[in-house]
């Protein structure tokens, strides 16, 4: 069986890349973007006529990775026991899970331990 590939032509360096080989963006926002492989630069800026020509003609496998990639995160890590938990520490609180994971991922990119909570109780 031979695999998909998507090839894209990225909107800031213009080289092209197999988009169903890239990987997806750091930036802290509800839904990532891919990487270009070469330029290291992200579609989270570009222009939105960029975007929606990229996942208009995207296959079902791309489309794939991009739900998992935004559903998939949801399942929050369970809050590790106190005596594993890496210091200095960093608890988070707020009901809306998204905010929940954008706010772990800063926290662990900056190297500090989290726990997290939905609710003040």
């Amino acid at each position: 069986m031979t695999r998909e590939s998507y090839v894209v032509v990225c909107h800031g360096c213009r080289g092209s890349f197999d988009a169903m080989d890239t990987t997806w963006c750091s930036c802290l926002v509800t839904e990532r973007s891919l990487v270009c492989p070469r330029c290291l630069g992200c579609f989270c800026k570009a222009p939105a006529a960029y975007k929606s020509q990229l996942w208009s003609g995207a296959p079902r496998a791309l489309w794939n990775r991009k739900f998992e990639e935004r559903h998939g995160e949801l399942a929050l890590p369970e809050n590790p026991a106190p005596e594993r938990v890496l210091r200095p520490l960093v608890l988070v609180v707020d009901d809306e899970r998204t905010v929940r994971r954008v706010a772990a991922r800063l926290v662990e990119s900056l190297g500090y331990g989290i726990v997290l909570a939905g609710n003040g109780a």
